[in-house]
């Protein structure tokens, strides 16, 4: 049996032809699915090397006249970022989306205990939120969910 070489560019063929793109308003993913347990597991570990984390599951209970199938996801932004910079997807559509997804996703991050004490000094002292976002670089959510 003839060993499998993984590397970016089988890697981007295997998700060109098996992957898939999710975003929403709060999270994206980076899925390629198969039934093929060892070859998602050699794609992950080529993924880690390069420290995008991933997750390995199997799909929940076949139906009875079909294989066992499993999801290799990448879930956090820093690791679907790194994927679009080192994997050369070649299928045009979804290169365009996870370079729109790189590059529009608002990724979250957590306000710092300084933050929400400028925010209440600021809220105390009629700073519209739209300033104290603005001021301390989060978004108006963030500057009200704190004010």
């Amino acid at each position: 049996m003839e060993k499998t070489a993984i590397n970016a560019d089988y890697v981007a063929g295997f998700f060109d032809g098996e992957g898939c793109i999710y975003c929403s308003n709060k999270k994206m993913s980076i899925t390629i699915s198969n039934t093929n347990l060892k070859i998602l597991r050699k794609i992950e570990k080529f993924l880690n090397g390069l420290e995008i984390k991933t997750h390995l599951t199997a799909i929940k209970k076949p139906r009875s006249n079909y294989k066992q199938a499993y999801h290799l996801r990448i879930l956090d932004y820093r690791s679907v970022k790194v994927f679009s910079e080192a994997i050369p997807i070649r299928d045009a559509g979804k290169k365009e989306r996870l370079d729109h997804i790189v590059n529009n996703f608002k990724q979250k991050r957590l306000i710092t205990n300084r933050e929400k004490q400028e925010i209440k000094k600021m809220r105390k002292n009629k700073k519209p939120f739209d300033i104290i976002a603005l001021r301390l670089n989060i978004s108006k959510t963030s500057a009200w969910n704190y004010g």
